[in-house]
């Protein structure tokens, strides 16, 4: 029983040191300012250009894995006509 005792007191004193050690880490972190406009709507011309910027990003994009992938088709044909005897 007196075991049993002495555990439970271990346990309290390790755990009333850990709320100490997170109570002043705590204390000391200092929380970053958020801006007050930050969850806020978008200016409607700003939505507006990025929308409009947006296919000319996705057409730039396909033009260059377009563009890859016939530069590979042309090495593979190149290797081809190579190993060719």
């Amino acid at each position: 029983m007196h075991r049993e005792r002495a555990e439970i007191n271990y346990l309290l004193a390790l755990c009333l040191m850990i709320g100490i050690g997170f109570g002043s880490w705590l204390s000391m972190y200092r929380f970053e300012e958020v801006k007050q406009d930050f969850l806020e709507k978008m200016p409607e011309e700003r939505a507006a250009s990025l929308q409009a910027a947006l296919p000319e990003n996705i057409q730039k994009q396909l033009d260059e894995q377009k563009k890859k992938e016939d530069e590979r088709k042309f090495r593979k044909r190149i290797i081809k006509q190579i190993k060719k005897p």
